[in-house]
């Protein structure tokens, strides 16, 4: 027996990542990466897709991943990054807020994010986020997509690293390529 799609983890649902910040792993512990270390990334030679040191980054759904203090570490230092479990924010501000001044944590989910401006970022870099709002169901995607679209500047660049398969995580992405005259890259 394989399981069922009923005995997952509910991935979009923000109780499971609490759970996971709060309570299975304690708050105590160190940063967690997934799907892709920032010098595995530069290795893969995926680092042509952030325009420019200056490029204003917006990590979607960063939770406590070293992905983008890294890439501060790198010069790149207008970062934002946010997530829906203030509890991990609140680990992250603690880790940073004085070696990485330029990397601000905010409490948003992917599908409103009204507190940013339109055209206010070069990048938006997700890392399974998309994958987990799938879990919540097509209307969860097509809300991160135009909240993506809205707020990526016109040349913007979306950076999309998923365990989706390129045919599965299409239809998300192509209401994005729809939207902007930009790129709208997936790094698999």
């Amino acid at each position: 027996d394989h399981g069922h799609a009923d005995d997952l983890p509910n991935y979009g649902d923000v109780n499971f990542w609490t759970e996971v910040y709060t309570q299975q792993r304690g708050r105590e512990m160190a940063p967690q990466e997934w799907l892709v270390s920032y010098p595995h990334f530069v290795a893969q030679g995926w680092l042509r897709f952030f325009p420019s040191k200056a490029s204003r980054i917006l990590d979607l759904g960063c939770g406590d991943s070293e992905f983008m203090t890294e890439a501060y570490d790198d010069g790149y230092e207008d970062i934002t990054g946010v997530d829906i479990v203030p509890e991990v924010l609140d680990t992250m501000r603690q880790l940073n807020a004085s070696k990485r001044p330029g990397i601000k944590y905010q409490l948003a989910d992917a599908r409103e994010l009204s507190m940013f401006s339109d055209n206010s970022f070069d990048v938006v870099f997700d890392k399974s986020t998309l994958d987990a709002l799938k879990c919540a169901g097509p209307d969860s995607t097509s809300m991160m997509s135009s909240e993506i679209h809205r707020v990526l500047s016109s040349d913007g660049v979306y950076l999309c690293v998923s365990l989706n398969t390129p045919e599965e995580a299409q239809p998300a992405i192509a209401i994005l390529q729809q939207m902007k005259s930009g790129e709208c890259s997936a790094v698999l």
